[in-house]
């Protein structure tokens, strides 16, 4: 009787193992399909992601190409040119707003074979307090740094008088209306797949071109090489601070920079583009 007992006992520890080995088992098996049904969805979100950013490169590539090569077609005609202060009263965050900067060619290196250039009318400022709730949340390095990340400024607008010379200088304690943005030497966020061309984060030089010293004489001879930056101006209402430059009262808005082309207007050759993909 004892070993009857027994046997049924053991029989019903097995059943009962096996039953819960069952469920465990099911219960791996459909965690499992949960892991890949999200997989496949990240995977899946990830692809338009890509999808989304190659449309948005493409259409600011066009785009920045078609601006560049009007200006080229009309930079001899200053009546097709409208000044920006005449756009200012139609500034919207969904427009994309191209400036012109020269590009100053500094003493070619021989030695690392390429030619270093300066933006000029871009003013880098380090550490400035005044420009702090400009910066972006994701490029506040100041939180854990203590420093606040290097941006860029240009002006937009400031009043002006004539000197003795004639010539035209800022007035005295004149207003100044200035934008603010990201230091571009800095962004990984520009693409470009003109791998001669690349940012140099030096204080002293902007642009590096990996070139021969014939190939750079060739294109920088004439002092025409410029900088055509497409710009996406922030809310005037949320992204404007006043502050002081120079006994200058300034008015700083926020930019964000949306595509920058290296053009030779003579030629009308574009020698290499830097593309945002985000924004």
């Amino acid at each position: 009787m004892k070993t009857i007992t027994l046997l049924i006992w053991i029989l019903s520890v097995t059943l009962l193992n096996t039953a819960c080995s069952q469920h465990a088992n099911e219960e791996a098996i459909r965690l499992q399909l949960i892991e890949q049904q999200r997989q496949a969805q990240l995977a899946l979100l990830a692809e338009q992601e890509r999808t989304a950013q190659q449309q948005r490169i493409e259409q600011r590539q066009q785009q920045a190409t078609a601006h560049a090569q009007w200006h080229i077609l009309n930079r001899d005609n200053p009546a097709m040119h409208i000044p920006f202060e005449q756009q200012i009263p139609n500034l919207t965050a969904s427009k994309t707003y191209f400036f012109t900067f020269d590009l100053f060619a500094e003493r070619y290196q021989y030695a690392e074979q390429q030619q270093p250039f300066t933006l000029v009318g871009l003013r880098t400022i380090s550490n400035n307090p005044h420009y702090r709730q400009l910066i972006p949340d994701e490029s506040a390095r100041f939180q854990t740094t203590g420093r606040i990340p290097s941006v860029l400024e240009f002006v937009l607008q400031q009043e002006t008088i004539r000197n003795r010379l004639q010539q035209t200088i800022p007035k005295p304690e004149g207003k100044r209306w200035v934008a603010v943005t990201d230091n571009i030497k800095q962004q990984s966020s520009l693409q470009t797949s003109h791998q001669d061309w690349h940012w140099d984060q030096g204080p002293f030089v902007d642009l590096i071109w990996h070139t021969s010293p014939e190939n750079a004489h060739q294109r920088i001879s004439d002092r025409q090489l410029q900088a055509h930056i497409g710009f996406r101006f922030c809310s005037l209402s949320s992204c404007r601070i006043d502050t002081q430059y120079q006994d200058h009262p300034t008015l700083a808005v926020r930019a964000d920079v949306i595509s920058v082309l290296i053009v030779h207007p003579p030629t009308g050759d574009i020698l290499a583009e830097f593309i945002r993909a985000d924004l």
